[in-house]
């Protein structure tokens, strides 16, 4: 859909507006100027999390997902994992959006774009919540929001990201260095079905992403464990 909308939309910059967040009255004009003024093809912002009846809950998405760090030293690396964008805060230049296109299968619209933006443009966020972005039960990209159990934990977490690095390979080639992102899926796949070697070999490649490995090192080996660390990183603790 939102690859279908970029295709189809006019104007200079596109703004992708979705789900049940509201938007402040000058979001679009201080993205606008500010992604002028740093000569960006892209920028997002800061959110106030609120709850399903609107209530403030945290004035930014960094007191809620603790792990989330929305100004990150290198882009570029630290998309190959997590994202830091939130899709309803975007603004892109719209020519710079279509030649993104096709989208990535494996990968959410805000994800693949500022990774593409990260490789071929200027990305930066603004520093200031300009969306009221709310968490409820429902949220369809929150955090582990599909995963209860350790199969679907595999199927939507490490499975996704094996065949995501797959495709970003494929379509960055040797602009984007994924020789160690690529070490990192086969070692989580191995690790996952426990075969001979995997815990050292995951272990080694802990710097991808420190919290997932040691999640998986030392969850996956036990339902209590894992049941246990799911809810505290769904609750933000993690």
């Amino acid at each position: 859909t939102f690859e279908a909308l970029t295709i189809q939309a006019d104007g200079d910059y596109l703004a992708y507006c979705d789900q049940d967040d509201v938007w402040q009255e000058n979001k679009i004009e201080r993205l606008l100027e500010y992604i002028e003024l740093e000569c960006l093809t892209t920028t997002c912002s800061d959110v106030n999390v609120i709850d399903h009846n609107g209530n403030l809950l945290a004035d930014s998405i960094t007191k809620v997902r603790k792990r989330h760090n929305l100004y990150p030293e290198n882009p570029k690396e630290y998309l190959i994992c997590e994202n830091f964008v939130i899709g309803c805060t975007m603004l892109i230049d719209s020519k710079f959006a279509k030649s993104a296109v096709p989208f990535l299968n494996n990968m959410v619209h805000d994800h693949y774009l500022a990774i593409y933006s990260a490789v071929y443009g200027n990305i930066k966020t603004y520093n200031a919540p300009l969306v009221n972005y709310r968490i409820h039960g429902n949220n369809q990209t929150g955090v582990l929001s599909k995963v209860v159990d350790k199969k679907s934990y595999f199927e939507q977490k490490i499975s996704i990201f094996y065949d995501r690095v797959n495709e970003l390979a494929e379509r960055f080639n040797e602009n984007l260095d994924l020789t160690i992102a690529k070490k990192w899926a086969n070692a989580r796949v191995d690790n996952f079905n426990r075969l001979k070697g995997s815990f050292k070999r995951l272990y080694k490649l802990r710097k991808m992403n420190k919290a997932i490995t040691f999640f998986e090192l030392i969850a996956l080996k036990s339902k209590i464990i894992f049941k246990c660390g799911l809810k505290l990183i769904k609750k933000g603790a993690m």
